[in-house]
């Protein structure tokens, strides 16, 4: 912007500090370890299907059956944060795939 001095270190130094602070703030209230609902209910169908369980037949599932395939893979990891760990890895590849 014309006309508009720099602004000084002071400021720079406290919007560094204040940005530092926000992303620390987004970063807790995302909690890594925090596992969403939705991949919850992909984590137990998925157990369900090594289980024996059919899913429309012995469980919900809301979604179409090809959606399945895409959970086998992390199905794979024997725990709730392991299989979010690889399902956030698998959709992480498929994009970088696609670009």
């Amino acid at each position: 912007m014309r006309g508009l001095p720099p602004p000084s270190e002071k400021t720079l130094r406290f919007a560094r500090w204040w940005l530092l602070g926000l992303s620390i703030a987004f970063w807790l209230w995302h909690r890594p370890w925090f596992v969403q609902d939705d991949v919850r209910l992909y984590y137990t169908a998925i157990e369900g299907l090594w289980g024996g369980s059919l899913p429309y037949r012995h469980q919900a599932f809301a979604y179409p059956p090809y959606e399945l395939a895409w959970r086998l893979l992390p199905g794979f990891s024997g725990g709730l944060e392991g299989f979010c760990i690889r399902y956030g890895g698998e959709g992480f590849d498929f994009c970088l795939a696609l670009k």
